[in-house]
């Protein structure tokens, strides 16, 4: 399956409009979206409109061309989609990034820091789709990949806060490894922007955690902070969950 069968397996969006279906035509191009290669497209400007935010991201740098039918259905299906997990038998996830905000959602949502705990290793080896997304706003779908859940996992990975927009191969069970020894510093009280820039900054929590147990701390942080995993936890990090 591709990103955009994924998301529409997952969010179960349904038919296209009439309205835009009509202006297909048949054409042997590729989609400005996904660069798939189709046959039958509908014009881009009937699709994404000229007032997106993010035009020329979303198109190459293309003001004209086509998107494939199911390009146009998850432009349409997926507003405000923010941070997403699908797997290829239809099962979705819906996770936000602060414990809080989950427990609060109503109906009720997964939170980050414990979905990816609870996804291993039931999932492993399944066919995917995975978006981590701080803004929900911006559509960065056609950036993704669809892979296996395991040790090679690609993982789109979007927080404009820390420069992020990509996609990186993610380790589950080193993630999992990575993300236990952000979440004992958070709950240890230095802050997400210390742990990822160096913990001896903060002189006063390093007092109380002690300087022998920060020492280690930071030469742990030291061998992960450029890896994929690294990237990944500290945006789901959470304390006490």
């Amino acid at each position: 399956m591709n990103v955009t069968e994924m998301l529409i397996a997952g969010l179960q969006i349904g038919a296209l409009d009439e309205s835009v279906a009509r202006y297909g035509i048949d054409v042997e191009t590729n989609c400005v979206l996904t660069g798939e290669r189709i046959a039958w497209g509908i014009p881009v400007r009937r699709v994404v409109s000229s007032n997106t935010g993010e035009f020329l991201d979303l198109t190459s740098g293309q003001v004209t061309g086509y998107v494939s039918e199911n390009s146009a259905r998850a432009f349409k299906g997926a507003c405000n989609m923010g941070s997403i997990i699908v797997f290829a038998d239809g099962t979705h996830y819906h996770p936000l990034i602060s414990a809080t905000s989950a427990a609060a959602a109503t109906p009720s949502r997964p939170c980050w820091s414990v979905l990816v705990r609870e996804l291993w290793p039931e999932r492993q080896g399944q066919e995917c789709l995975i978006i981590l997304a701080t803004d929900m706003k911006k559509k960065v779908w056609p950036l993704a990949q669809v892979g296996h859940f395991g040790v090679h996992t690609p993982v789109l990975l979007f927080d404009s806060s820390r420069d992020l927009l990509g996609v990186w191969p993610i380790h589950w069970p080193g993630l999992l490894s990575v993300l236990n020894l952000v979440e004992e510093l958070y709950q240890r009280g230095f802050t997400k922007n210390i742990i990822a820039d160096n913990l001896y900054i903060d002189l006063k929590t390093m007092e109380e955690v002690g300087y022998t147990q920060t020492m280690d701390y930071e030469r742990r942080l030291r061998q992960i902070r450029h890896t994929a995993e690294f990237k990944m936890s500290i945006i789901i990090a959470q304390k006490g969950v």
